[in-house]
């Protein structure tokens, strides 16, 4: 539960009662038990996930969330070096709402994204980023 609060303070999604969800999942389970599979060598896996729900199109500042458990299949994983495999979330921009409102207090209107060691430029923002550049030796370059 402390990583999911780690991840709501980070998404800029609302807190939530940490012994209040495990309650509701354990009753939930209970009522479902005939759903739950047998083994007495495996485990139950559930996923609860908080997402923002703002009836627009776009990024932005979640002021509606909603908080649902799934059933989750670890065989597949969606994270990367430098990424926010720390934080469980389910979607792809919400990891920038808390670097766009840094970004912005810092008079930036948008974000240049690098990845790796070597800081390759990925994106601007919520869109791919296109460069033209000449080097000194007069060669040019797309991007």
């Amino acid at each position: 539960m402390e990583r999911m609060h780690r991840t709501a303070a980070r998404s800029s999604l609302p807190d939530f009662d940490a012994k209040e969800l495990i309650k509701i999942v354990s009753k939930l389970v209970k009522i479902d038990k005939e759903w739950v599979p047998y083994s007495s060598t495996g485990s139950l896996y559930l996923r609860p996930t908080l997402i923002g729900t703002n009836p627009t199109l776009g990024v932005n500042d979640p002021h509606y969330a909603k908080l649902f458990v799934l059933t989750a299949d670890s065989e597949y994983i969606r994270a990367f070096p430098g990424g926010v495999g720390a934080f469980e979330m389910g979607c792809n921009y919400a990891p920038s709402i808390l670097i766009s409102k840094i970004a912005a207090s810092l008079g930036c209107q948008q974000i240049l994204w690098l990845y790796d060691s070597d800081e390759k430029l990925t994106k601007v923002g919520t869109t791919n980023i296109f460069m033209h550049w000449k080097n000194e030796q007069g060669g040019m370059f797309f991007y």
